[in-house]
């Protein structure tokens, strides 16, 4: 009659857990596309996802864990390579809600940045000029006739870089610095465009791009349709991080 029982148990918890395992190891294995996340796992508790970065397979994990009124975010960020998975960075956020609409966020130096989702929206006017790129990030670039080029990129030392614009550090540059303008509009669409700031700020405070703060704060911000939302604002951080990399090697 016991080994019944544990045959039965044994049933029902495949039959429980393997459609789940099933479809994360499908997206674990399926093909991921520049610009693209594909989540493995999503919870409060753990996000796993993948995201290919200069034709580089990334996979992150998140863990959450409550302490007090904190939650506090851990992230490792692996390296891809076939069968093959290399840690490449790691680091803790620690959030706590001070109010419904103010949120505190906490790097592992003991920078300090306020997040308040009660007015997410704000007016995107794009002066005209002759750069491209994003003026709300200040991620810019000028190619002129004779083939020089500008990157300018606010928060770098030095603040602007003179090059050519057949450089190829230069031409990635310039891909990052359109998606932002690009991903901004859609933001303001969405109705957060003032949380494209915030979230830059977290990462020039040191802070690693966290898809479970960006879910917190989306959240925090709008009740409808939350997930298109984050998942553009985490591709916004990206972008940035983008620009950042390739503006340091111009």
């Amino acid at each position: 009659m016991k080994k019944i029982v544990i045959v039965l148990c044994f049933v029902l918890l495949l039959t429980t857990t393997l459609p789940f395992y099933t479809n994360a190891q499908n997206i674990e294995n399926a093909n991921v596309n520049e610009g693209e996340i594909n989540f493995i796992l999503d919870s409060p508790e753990l996000s796993i996802y993948q995201y290919k970065k200069d034709d580089i397979l990334y996979e992150t994990h998140e863990s959450v864990e409550k302490i007090d009124e904190k939650e506090i975010i851990n992230i490792n960020v692996y390296r891809i390579d076939g069968e093959n998975k290399s840690l490449v960075d790691n680091g803790t956020i620690t959030i706590s809600e001070i109010t419904t609409d103010l949120i505190e966020v906490e790097s592992e130096n003991g920078e300090t940045l306020f997040i308040d989702t009660s007015n997410p929206d704000v007016s995107l006017i794009t002066p005209r000029a002759a750069y491209g790129g994003s003026y709300i990030a200040d991620v810019r670039y000028r190619v002129f006739s004779n083939g020089a080029a500008e990157a300018i990129m606010s928060g770098q030392n030095p603040y602007y870089k003179n090059t050519k614009k057949n450089n190829s550090n230069f031409i990635r540059f310039q891909g990052h610095a359109d998606g932002l303008k690009s991903k901004e509009l859609d933001l303001a669409t969405f109705g957060i465009a003032s949380l494209a700031d915030d979230i830059i700020k977290a990462l020039k405070a040191g802070n690693l791009l966290s898809w479970t703060l960006i879910k917190k704060v989306v959240n925090g911000a709008i009740k409808i349709g939350p997930f298109g939302a984050a998942l553009t604002l985490y591709q916004y951080g990206q972008d940035w991080l983008g620009a950042r990399d390739y503006y340091r090697k111009i």
